[in-house]
């Protein structure tokens, strides 16, 4: 192989590195792509269960308040009707 054969096989070489490179970058730019809209999406499903949650929970308190206070309303007809006297019923 002379001189002028050893450089062509040499540019074919680099010009395979570079490709290879090519098609490397443009992968990993896909990749990242893709990954950082999944991550938007995953940040979006995270606030909205947190929104869930709050909701939820601003649910739960109401339901609790709620609650309490039928329990008094009920104690007062309790009392009313004489369910609750002093014979240690409540």
């Amino acid at each position: 192989m002379n001189l002028e054969e050893r450089f062509e096989a040499l540019d074919r070489l680099v010009r395979r590195l570079e490709d290879g490179l090519a098609v490397e970058a443009s992968m990993a730019s896909r990749y990242r792509d893709r990954h950082q809209e999944w991550l938007r999406d995953h940040e979006q499903r995270i606030k909205e269960h947190d929104d869930w949650l709050r909701d939820h929970q601003l649910a739960m308190e109401a339901h609790n308040t709620a609650m309490r206070e039928l329990d008094k309303k009920l104690d007062r007809i309790s009392d009313m009707l004489g369910f609750r006297g002093g014979n240690g019923g409540g």
